[in-house]
């Protein structure tokens, strides 16, 4: 099979051959496409009732990211009573190593896994200008679910000390920043889910810190699920975010805040405050200086999340200023300046005092009001 289209995949190949006996057999199965490309190699033996079988060999490859090869061959065992068995088996990319074992049908099963010593390079070409990234990451869980049909998990991921290094335009030094060892975890016991993150910066204050607790309801719904938790976010300096964005030189401000989590998720609410403030930026494009830059988002009991900002260029200012309703994605915003600076280039000198209404769905945005040009300058 070549050049085809399964499930959303661009398939450019795909070769499966066997010989033997359902007694004595052996598989292959070749695989590229354009999210990745697979090899294996098994024999096995039918019975009747059981497929014994062996991957004698595994790699599997995804675009710009090391390949995972199967380090010894994997032992399993599938039939109709005992379900699908998988002997502890690991994965080797580099010096990462993944391993795991599963046990179980759908119906009941128990299985666990470890990951050790995954660099933070590896994401490396998966990200824009591709950042240097130093540390690593280790994972390890289980899961399973019991004949009454009570599901459990329990997942941790652990980061060692990190630093990502971003480069500046106009220099050759990088930006960096250090993280501290960080940590996430992930239980499901019965019927509660519980959430943990602590990701803290290494030399300033700051970071990422979450808690979610939520309990399924009676009729087993977890959209429906109660929530109840708390997301803080401190970062004291986002200068280095201008990395990021093709259209800003330069970029400096302070992100805060503390948000409580509430609703269920098919209803979230977000109950609190983030803000950025004292920022500053320079487009690149229109050649425009802001400064005094504060924007606040606050959540409200009523599930909408009430926005504010204000800004300067070239001496006039800009304030808007409204209400999002994340659940109904919809937006009503206000938009009004004086003498703002639109535009900062040798041959165009463009100032407006806009006095807008934004009114927006998932299907159409609404534009109502007047731009005033007061000055404007062009060569």
């Amino acid at each position: 099979l070549g050049d085809a289209l399964l499930a959303g995949t661009r398939v450019s190949r795909l070769d499966i051959s066997g010989r033997g006996t359902t007694a004595q057999h052996t598989l292959e199965l070749a695989l590229d496409s354009d999210r990745g490309t697979a090899d294996l190699g098994a024999s096995g033996r039918w019975d009747g009732t059981t497929w014994r079988f062996g991957l004698q060999q595994g790699r599997l490859a995804y675009p710009q990211l090391a390949p995972w090869q199967l380090e010894q061959p994997l032992a399993g065992e599938l039939s109709r009573a005992a379900g699908l068995q998988l002997a502890e088996h690991c994965w080797v990319a580099d010096e990462a190593r993944a391993c795991g074992r599963f046990a179980g049908t759908l119906e009941s099963y128990s299985g666990n896994f470890s990951l050790t010593q995954l660099p933070l390079t590896y994401f490396s070409a998966l990200l824009p200008h591709k950042p240097g990234l130093d540390g690593a990451l280790q994972a390890r869980g289980e899961l399973g679910k019991d004949k009454g049909g009570i599901a459990r998990a329990n997942v941790r991921l652990d980061s060692t000390p990190a630093t990502l290094r971003l480069p500046q335009q106009d220099t050759d030094e990088s930006w960096e920043l250090a993280f501290a060892a960080g940590e996430a975890a992930f239980t499901l016991v019965k019927d509660r889910v519980e959430l943990l993150v602590d990701l803290p910066f290494a030399t300033t204050a700051g970071g990422v810190n979450a808690k979610v607790l939520m309990d399924r309801p009676a009729n087993g719904d977890w959209l429906q699920g109660r929530l109840d938790g708390e997301l803080a976010v401190l970062w004291p300096d986002i200068g280095p975010a201008a990395s990021w964005l093709p259209e800003v030189d330069m970029l400096s401000g302070r992100l805060e805040g503390r948000m409580q989590i509430a609703g269920t998720p098919a209803a979230p609410q977000l109950l609190g405050r983030l803000a950025l403030t004292g920022a500053g930026a320079t487009l690149v494009t229109p050649g425009l200086v802001l400064e005094e830059v504060n924007l606040e988002l606050s959540g409200q009991p009523t599930g909408e999340v009430r926005v504010a900002a204000a800004l300067r260029s070239g001496g006039g200012t800009l304030n808007g200023d409204g209400v999002l309703n994340l659940l109904e994605r919809t937006a009503a915003l206000t938009l009004r300046g004086d003498q703002f600076q639109v535009m900062n280039l040798p041959e165009a000198q463009i100032y407006a005092s806009p006095d807008l209404q934004l009114a927006m769905d998932a299907e159409q945005i609404q534009v109502s009001g007047q731009i005033d040009v007061p000055r404007a300058q062009l060569r």
